[in-house]
């Protein structure tokens, strides 16, 4: 098993292969739809990101497992509206700033996760299998 700053390191890796999968994305959806809806669409695409690279290379959890897959989506069903909701916020207040308002939903979210695939995810809990 990994040791906690690895761990964080190597998320860190995986996170941001998934942010930019979400932030290319959401700036080339901008183009044909609302804010809202780009950046669901591209968080969505980054969760896939997300769950395979966290699972292989942070968590090491090689092995098919349904109720993994289960808390990963609920976690991120949860993180999803964190996120779109922390971007609208941050659009309302600093409306001119794209991308930072970008980031501040993704460094956001981005803890939630990591906490959340390390003790509910990955963490060997054997609730919703």
């Amino acid at each position: 098993m990994q040791n906690n700053n690895t761990q964080i390191l190597m998320f860190l890796c995986c996170a941001s292969v998934a942010i930019l999968t979400d932030l290319c994305a959401y700036f080339a959806l901008l183009n044909f739809m609302p804010y809202s809806i780009a950046k669901g669409i591209s968080y969505i695409l980054a969760a896939q990101v997300a769950y395979f690279t966290n699972k292989h290379f942070t968590f090491k959890r090689n092995t098919p497992n349904t109720g993994t897959f289960r808390r990963f989506l609920m976690l991120y069903t949860a993180t999803f509206f964190i996120n779109v909701l922390t971007n609208k916020l941050a659009l309302f207040i600093i409306p001119k700033f794209t991308l930072v308002c970008f980031l501040i939903a993704a460094v956001i979210t981005m803890a939630c996760n990591f906490l959340g695939q390390k003790y509910f995810v990955f963490g060997g809990r054997k609730c919703c299998q």
